[in-house]
């Protein structure tokens, strides 16, 4: 793979329905060629190839390439951006991968149009373009096979922004020469509303790496390493603790006694507290990986060089070492394996100490308080847990005082709620500790629901949580458009909590007090099976992008150093817009499920 710099490179333009530049760039396309038509004549240009091809159809023929460009001829008409998309290949990356000869120049055209639709639909689709059109065709008349496709929205549907307005020349290469503000009488800069036409670096992005997914043959090689550190090294260490093997518990009380004095939860490795002693962390991880995994982490080591060769003629010398990443990484998962035993060992300790010294223990929490009446207004209850308050917040002894939150409400909707089954009041009933009991009223018990009633409850639930999710995307969008990253990061994982809550109580009608998003995905992956596709743990790009947004509720909030950029924000929101929409849509189908159910459940009585 020497001498390859990058396997596949994405560039993209766009020109709009009357700029003189776009004429310009067509009369280079297509030299043969008198005066240019624009978006027709760009389609013209592709058509010279014999492999033209549109999403739907491979090798159009001559009437369905008539067809396509009256088409182009009205997104032209209805003002739409042209975007004109060139995908190159170095041809010996492709003879690596067994798509093409380079001696008989002889190219798999069925793979290479495979790898296009997939890498074209995700940049669409990343920028909101469901409904564009596009035709592509694979060119041989250079030093390297390239694919041109142009991209237009017959009906346009793409997102306006006002832009200043410039007056511009250029040279006989295209090349900007000058560039001046166009004024009006009054000396002000004339404006004008305008399709966006310029692509998120995400979308290349998105489309280069689908396109080189789709060619490689390096899926099964990323398998095997995860399932080597999955099922056998990580599943492994269930049968071995660290602190009663002699081979290693010297090494386990060495970096025990070096941990900061700090709140147990933040014995992680990612802690920025954690750095101080993490190299040791890692030196216990690979004396137990020497032990007993000699053998997987030569397997490794050997599939990390054939995967590493494969980003390299693919991307190029990015300057990211692919096997140091993925190690680092096992050392990641080692490492808080480590510390949860070193927490737990915590724990014990401290009971230790309580039940052989006296020394007593406390554990900050807070008071939840539901005060349930029957005859009381609404602003008396009101004054008198105000009272109450503020005598329980007037104690001397600060320290210690925990604190508590009223929830007040009439008995008759509680048992309302509870009859049906509301999580909110089940759980409470559940869990909750009874501290006072007039002997008035009883607490309703559950009653089984009806599929209408689970509908109702469902869709509600749904529509309430959803709602959520897409006031978080806009104030992500609104923070990201200021460069608040960070806090965009927060959002977004606001907005995904959302959507696990929204599926859990969709699909079952409770949700425990839950924000941590490995677990709720957990919960949430046996109902919505798509979201190992949005959230691919397999990848290590896409699982250091869905710990991004785990981190980021506490992290955002407390972390000053914590940091997002740019990129990283970008590629999130696509998941996340992509999850909304996945969770819209089976919440909708379960709950036209229950109706259905209900009816069926109708005609049987």
């Amino acid at each position: 793979m020497s001498g390859i710099v990058s396997g596949v490179n994405v560039i993209t333009e766009f020109e709009t329905p009357e700029s003189a530049s776009y004429s310009g760039y067509i009369d280079y396309m297509n030299k043969e060629q008198g005066k240019q038509e624009q978006y027709k004549e760009y389609n013209d240009y592709l058509a010279k190839t014999d492999s033209l091809f549109t999403m739907e159809k491979d090798n159009l023929s001559e009437d369905e390439i008539k067809e396509l460009k009256s088409l182009f001829e009205k997104a032209q008409e209805n003002g739409s951006v042209l975007w004109k998309t060139v995908i190159s290949f170095d041809n010996r990356w492709l003879e690596q991968n067994g798509i093409y000869d380079m001696k008989s120049g002889i190219l798999n055209e069925t793979k290479m149009r495979e790898a296009i639709r997939k890498g074209v639909n995700r940049m669409l689709d990343n920028e909101g373009l469901q409904h564009a059109l596009w035709s592509a065709g694979i060119h041989y008349d250079t030093d390297n096979i390239h694919v041109h496709v142009a991209t237009v929205e017959p009906i346009p549907m793409r997102q306006k922004k006002t832009y200043k307005q410039y007056e511009v020349s250029r040279n006989e290469k295209n090349k900007l020469v000058h560039k001046k503000p166009v004024l009006n009488g009054k000396g002000e800069q004339l404006v004008k509303e305008e399709y966006v036409g310029v692509f998120k670096a995400s979308s290349i992005k998105l489309c280069k790496s689908a396109v080189a997914n789709e060619i490689m043959q390096q899926r099964d090689v990323t398998l095997e390493i995860n399932s080597i550190i999955r099922d056998q090294i990580l599943k492994n260490k269930e049968n071995i603790s660290f602190r009663i093997d002699p081979k290693l518990q010297e090494q386990f009380f060495k970096v025990y006694e070096m941990l900061p004095d700090c709140p147990k939860n933040m014995w992680k490795y990612g802690q920025n507290i954690m750095k101080p002693v993490r190299s040791e962390i890692d030196e216990l991880s690979d004396l137990y990986l020497s032990m007993y995994h000699g053998k997987e982490m030569k397997r490794i080591k050997e599939l990390l060089k054939i995967q590493t060769a494969q980003y390299m003629a693919t991307y190029g010398d990015t300057g990211k070492d692919y096997g140091t990443g993925k190690l680092e990484d096992l050392h990641k998962r080692l490492g808080n394996i480590i510390l949860a035993e070193m927490r737990t060992f915590a724990l014990e300790e401290k009971e230790n100490e309580r039940e052989e010294f006296g020394v007593p223990t406390s554990f900050k929490s807070d008071y939840d308080i539901l005060v349930i009446n029957s005859a009381w207004s609404y602003d008396k209850i009101e004054n008198k847990l105000a009272s109450v308050r503020n005598i329980y917040d007037k104690r001397g002894d600060h320290r210690y005082r925990v604190p508590v939150q009223f929830i007040h409400d009439c008995i008759k909707k509680v048992n309302e709620d509870l009859k049906y089954s509301r999580y909110f009041y089940t759980e409470l009933k559940r869990d909750g500790v009874m501290l006072y009991d007039s002997g008035n009223n009883k607490l309703a018990r559950r009653k089984p629901l009806r599929y209408e009633e689970i509908k109702r409850q469902g869709e509600e639930y749904f529509r309430e949580k959803f709602a959520k999710f897409k006031l978080f995307m806009e104030q992500a969008a609104f923070m990201y458009d200021r460069e608040e990253y960070v806090m965009s990061s927060f959002n977004l994982h606001q907005a995904c909590e959302n959507l696990f809550n929204a599926i859990l109580l969709t699909f079952t009608l409770r949700n425990d007090k839950e924000h941590n998003l490995d677990e709720l995905f957990k919960a949430s992956r046996g109902y919505v099976p798509e979201l190992i596709c949005i959230f691919p743990a397999e990848n290590e790009d896409e699982e250091r992008l869905f710990k991004i947004l785990v981190r980021s509720y506490i992290e955002a909030r407390y972390n000053p150093k914590f940091k997002v950029n740019r990129g990283d924000i970008e590629d999130l929101m696509v998941k996340v817009e992509k999850f909304g929409e996945v969770t819209g849509q089976v919440c909708e189908r379960r709950i036209k499920e229950y109706g259905e159910l209900a009816k069926v459940k109708k005609k049987r009585k």
